[in-house]
């Protein structure tokens, strides 16, 4: 009897689990053709549509020069016109399903690790032939940027999103937002005691070429948002630049020394020289590896090339005998060395302030220009009684 109570229980739990596999399997194969459905619904789609794109810099904090990367919240909006969906209520509009309405498949591609994202969907009526769509996206995360360093400490850098669509440039092009401009939250950076961030932020359209798994080859449309940052090269300029010049100058000492002893003034310039080895490599350390020179490196390497040359010329005077003959070169060398070492500090300094106000003064107009770009399209929205959500298409 009790043999026959446990071989009933084991055919009831093989029945059970039978069912719950098959259960298993039928949800399997449900998942799996919503999916295909939601991939035919995202393709088939003839007409090229155009989306707008909007981006606002939250906050941007840590820019970091040797990783060169930078941590920013970044805001993104894309909007587009939608015929399939003219003639719907608002209600209807309301209850729509994303997973399965057609989008443009917004997507950042100069994003680094994980990254925070949330994604909100909204559409209005706009008229009897077509509704307006609109995707926002909060991005939280560090972002790729190659930095160009060459005028570096007075550099200016571009902090840029990258945005592209994963449907063809054939089928969806993306082009900046005509009404609502792209912004910076000036007041959130976090990054100020070490970057000036300006106000307006550009845009760059282009087509991205790709290659999909199927090895087949697609050209994809690119919308490129860059903000400013302008850096502040006083630190630079006091513990770089300010203690290069007194380890330089300090080769003129060794002038007082008398040239019978070639081996003392050989000890005072190549103890400045060495000195100025190990500073160079500690400044090396704040930027990355890189193949050129940046401003402050040609700074640096001169006044070394100062010391060598001085070292040559102590040991080359030594080997004059004629005592009146070594008494002109040495004063004629002192001349010649003290003249190349003021012009090459006024070339440098002339530089340095030329490049740095130069670049800022065109940022500051940027600035300018985009404050009166931003009241010229809020007085037209507000003389055509538009709002932020409303898509207004370009003819």
């Amino acid at each position: 009897m009790s043999l026959t109570v446990d071989e009933s229980s084991l055919r009831n739990c093989i029945d059970e689990n039978t069912k719950a596999i098959r259960l298993l399997g039928d949800l399997v194969k449900l998942i799996s053709k919503q999916k295909e459905e939601d991939d035919i619904l995202q393709e088939e789609r003839e007409e090229s549509i155009q989306v707008q794109v909007r981006c606002v810099f939250v906050r941007i904090n840590d820019i970091d020069t040797i990783s060169q990367k930078y941590s920013a919240d970044v805001f993104i909006q894309a909007q587009w016109a939608e015929a399939n969906l003219a003639g719907y209520s608002q209600n209807e509009l309301d209850r729509l399903n994303w997973k399965r309405q057609w989008h443009p498949r917004i997507k950042v591609t100069n994003v680094l690790g994980d990254l925070e994202r949330s994604d909100e969907w909204t559409v209005a009526k706009a008229g009897s032939e077509y509704a307006v769509c609109s995707q926002r996206m909060r991005l939280k995360g560090d972002f790729k940027e190659n930095l160009e360093l060459r005028d570096f400490p007075v550099d200016v850098q571009e902090l840029s999103i990258h945005v592209t669509s994963e449907h063809p440039a054939s089928k969806v092009k993306l082009i900046k937002d005509a009404f609502i401009l792209s912004s910076c939250d000036v007041s959130e950076f976090g990054d100020s005691h070490e970057w000036t961030l300006f106000e307006h932020v550009d845009s760059q359209e282009s087509e991205l070429n790709t290659q999909e798994m199927n090895s087949k080859k697609f050209t994809r449309s690119k919308i490129t948002l860059t903000c400013h940052v302008a850096r502040k090269a006083g630190y630079f300029f006091w513990n770089v630049a300010l203690i290069m010049f007194c380890i330089t100058s300090l080769t003129f000492c060794s002038f007082t020394v008398d040239k019978e002893s070639p081996k003392d003034r050989l000890g005072i310039t190549l103890t400045l020289l060495l000195t100025s080895v190990a500073f160079k490599m500690v400044v090396s350390r704040s930027l990355p590896t890189i193949s050129y020179l940046t401003s402050l490196d040609i700074y640096i390497l001169i006044n070394m090339m100062i010391l060598v040359v001085q070292s040559i010329h102590t040991t080359c005077i030594s080997l004059i005998t004629n005592k009146s003959i070594q008494d002109k070169a040495d004063k004629y060398f002192l001349y010649a060395l003290a003249t190349f070492f003021v012009m090459d500090h006024v070339v440098f300094s002339a530089y340095v302030l030329l490049a740095s106000y130069r670049k800022r003064v065109y940022m500051l107009r940027r600035d300018k220009d985009y404050q009166s770009e931003k009241n010229r399209l809020e007085r037209l929205a507000l003389d055509n009684h538009v709002n932020g959500d409303l898509f207004i298409t370009m003819k």
